[in-house]
């Protein structure tokens, strides 16, 4: 009988010391407002950059994944990489800044998704052709005739991983190619 008492003790604790981890690791509100407050402290804290606001939420499918589009104080753009615990809370997992047009690639609990991030300035562009040079290539397109500054996800089909970078072909609304490489 002591050994079982003494084994539910041993759990219990271990138990605990895993929830006061958890808790804190996924501490912050799945809120847009949450997210930009944390980026705000954050970035002051560690790089000094400054992010000035968050200027687009979005949830990778179905997934765990939320990114949010940043504006730093700089005026270059970036995005901030959250991921959703079972508490309801996000995590912090990464920030960085990108050209004005990006493709990154993201493992998330419900596959990979390549995101394009970009700037649409005067609304010329409307749609992006995408294909991945990773170890997969990979090919899709965007449309974002009615985004001035966008982040557009694609699920990635399963097998398909490792496309980092790609090369997009930018078309306007008469179909004539704006750039391609």
């Amino acid at each position: 009988m002591k050994r079982a008492v003494m084994f539910l003790a041993v759990v219990l604790i271990g138990f605990g010391v895993y929830a006061v981890g958890y808790f804190s690791t996924y501490s912050i509100p799945k809120s847009e407002e949450a997210a930009e407050e944390f980026l705000i402290e954050f970035d002051a804290k560690k790089s000094g950059m400054g992010v000035s606001a968050v200027v687009g939420w979005m949830q990778l499918g179905e997934s765990d994944s939320w990114l949010a589009r940043v504006l730093f104080e700089d005026g270059v753009y970036g995005y901030a990489h959250f991921v959703k615990g079972w508490n309801g809370k996000m995590k912090f997992m990464s920030l960085g800044t990108t050209q004005p047009l990006t493709y990154r690639e993201f493992q998330t609990n419900d596959g990979f998704y390549g995101v394009v991030f970009g700037r649409n300035d005067n609304l010329t562009i409307d749609h992006i052709n995408v294909k991945t040079l990773g170890r997969t290539t990979y090919e899709f397109v965007i449309h974002v005739a009615d985004q001035e500054n966008f982040m557009v996800s694609e699920k990635l089909p399963d097998g398909v991983q490792d496309t980092f970078p790609a090369e997009f072909e930018v078309v306007d609304k008469d179909g004539n190619v704006l750039e391609a490489g």
